[in-house]
């Protein structure tokens, strides 16, 4: 044979100079003529005095004048001149594909699942061009739709030639070709659909498509970024899936969907392609490590004796402390640990190890917002509350913009004796903070437009102790992100921490060698900063605590905004946070 391939296949098919093998091949080169109605015994017997004994030889005939036109002449001598016309039908890439199945039997039923499912799809512009489309699935070792699905949502550079190779045989096939999404091929190869996790977060960030949407984009075959992309941009497919949202029965589906701009989606797919995006997965997959281990630790706990709980209790401390240091590589924060081996049971150090994996898988979830609240890295790990312990606060210049909504000072007291206490709680909440990274200033909706909470604790100077901690509640629902603001002469907090449900955020003051001591009497700490996603806020009560607990009346977030907006025309602008409290201008709107 001259061709390397076709050696390659004609040998595995005959094996060689096996009997038993070419007469295998010779078999094979009859049943194939005579699916091409070349089967009359004269019309064989021309072949077999031709030495065409195989399709590899009939493949190397057709790719041969002069061997074809001698196998021509021998029909044109037996009486089948009706044999060279089917003869000169006979398509090269069907001679190929008949090679291929018989090296690869089982791929031919999923191939022609596959080229039935293109046809339905306009891939396939004429019946006698189905052999000329399977050849070029095959030059690209696509025998199923598995395959297919598989390169559709991966959108490799295989899945590029192929389409090109299809464009170039038949371009209305290519553009029909380029239009199947992962999610029609998986649906017809009867897998499951779902939409991937870019996508997931886009409808839910920013297109704020209704509950069920996923199910309905998916089902139409829209499973990434990409294909929304390319059914936005076609207004036969675009009508299509606004039809199939309407037909669903969801609330202001429709509507949604019809909101939903390229320009949106093309800088969603700007955004999880980026550098930032791309160091958040990578980062992820490190955390999702830290937290199997984690995990291994926990089965040790649970494994150990009684009797033998010390010795675990030490070992698993250096293990955890050392998925610790891990986790601060990874996040690129300081984070205080939990003291394993202060644990007293084996209970309480399951407990610990529960929360840590709880945490870290939120702070693994909350990569995927990388680079689309245009907030770094470092902060954004602060908003998934604390990985494995208290988080050490970090100090940031904002707010410094916005627009005041409440404002309140109210005192504390515990009842007079010995290690009373008194004070005051400054409370503010912010609207359209621009260092807010939930803030949404501009958006029409007010469900949108997240809130801005700040804090200021001080210590009476006729207290008779310090106080060492301070906690909000109920931050359930909501995303958060803490920091203080420094100021001279008031005293920052040493960590802050967020338990999971109820949500509750507490500041803590705390001597060397993390913090700069608890608010002595006279002193006042630094503005303590939550910005949130909450659209409302409400009257709750913080707790003051240092061994006795005090409450004091403040504003904590709730779900919704005040009916009518928030209060005019006694807004005040938010101008700067200033050395000793808060500076404002009174504004009328």
């Amino acid at each position: 044979m001259a061709n390397e391939e076709l050696n390659g296949v004609e040998s595995s098919v005959t094996g060689g100079s096996s009997p038993k093998k070419k007469e295998s091949s010779w078999e094979a080169l009859v049943a194939f003529l005579a699916e091409h109605a070349i089967e009359d015994e004269q019309a064989i017997d021309a072949f077999k005095s031709s030495k065409i004994l195989s399709l590899g030889d009939l493949l190397e005939a057709k790719a041969d004048d002069g061997v074809l036109t001698a196998l021509k002449a021998a029909l044109t001598k037996s009486g089948s001149q009706f044999a060279i016309k089917r003869l000169d039908a006979i398509d090269v890439a069907s001679i190929r594909n008949t090679l291929f199945y018989l090296k690869n039997p089982d791929a031919q039923e999923t191939t022609q699942q596959l080229v039935d499912f293109l046809a339905d799809k306009d891939v396939l512009p004429a019946a006698q061009n189905r052999d000329r489309l399977i050849a070029i699935l095959l030059e690209h070792n696509v025998t199923s739709l598995a395959h297919l699905q598989k390169l559709k949502a991966s959108s490799s550079s295989t899945l590029e030639h192929l389409a090109v190779a299809i464009t170039t045989w038949n371009a209305g096939a290519g553009e029909s070709f380029r239009k199947i999404t992962a999610g029609a091929v998986a649906h017809a190869a009867g897998e499951p659909l779902q939409v991937n996790e870019d996508l997931q977060v886009f409808l839910r960030e920013k297109a704020k498509l209704p509950v069920g949407s996923e199910a309905v984009l998916a089902e139409f075959g829209v499973t990434t970024l990409q294909q929304l992309k390319a059914v936005k941009e076609d207004p036969d497919q675009a009508k299509a899936l606004a039809k199939r949202f309407h037909d669903s029965g969801i609330l202001k589906g429709k509507e949604s969907f019809e909101k939903i701009t390229v320009e949106d989606i093309d800088e969603e797919v700007g955004t999880v392609t980026s550098p930032a995006a791309k160091e958040a997965k990578k980062k992820e997959g490190e955390l999702r490590k830290a937290i199997d281990d984690v995990k291994k630790l926990r089965k040790k706990v649970e494994d150990a004796a009684k009797e033998n709980m010390a010795a675990t209790v030490a070992s698993v401390a250096k293990e955890y402390d050392a998925v610790l240091s891990r986790v601060k590589d990874t996040c690129d924060v300081d984070f205080e640990a939990a003291g394993t081996t202060a644990q007293q049971s084996q209970a309480d150090l399951k407990s610990l190890l529960d929360e840590t994996i709880q945490n870290a898988e939120t702070a693994t979830n909350a990569l995927k917002y990388v680079d689309k609240t245009q907030m770094p890295l470092t902060k954004l790990m602060r908003r998934v509350e604390m990985l494995c312990g208290a988080l050490i606060t970090p100090a940031e210049p904002d707010p410094f913009l916005g627009t005041v909504v409440g404002f309140t000072v109210q005192p504390f007291a515990t009842v007079p004796g010995p290690g009373q206490f008194s004070g005051t709680l400054t409370t503010t909440v912010i609207l359209d903070d621009p260092s807010n990274p939930f803030a949404n200033i501009g958006n029409a909706n007010p469900l949108l437009h997240g809130l801005t909470f700040v804090y200021q604790l001080h210590n009476d100077a006729g207290s008779a102790n310090p106080l060492g901690r301070m906690t909000n509640i109920d931050f359930t629902p909501f995303s958060t992100d803490v920091s203080y603001q420094p100021g001279g002469g008031l005293l920052p907090p040493t960590s802050t921490d967020r338990t999971s449900s109820p949500a509750i955020i507490g500041w803590s003051f705390t001597g060397a060698p993390l913090g700069l001591g608890k608010i002595t009497p006279g002193i006042t700490t630094t503005p303590l900063v939550i910005q949130t996603n909450a659209p409302g806020f409400i009257e709750i009560l913080a707790n003051i605590i240092d061994g006795s607990v005090v409450q004091a009346a403040t504003f904590g977030p709730t779900p919704s905004p005040p009916l009518g907006g928030f209060p005019e025309p006694t807004a005040l602008t938010l101008l700067l946070l200033g050395t000793f409290g808060l500076v404002w201008r009174r504004r009328r709107w």
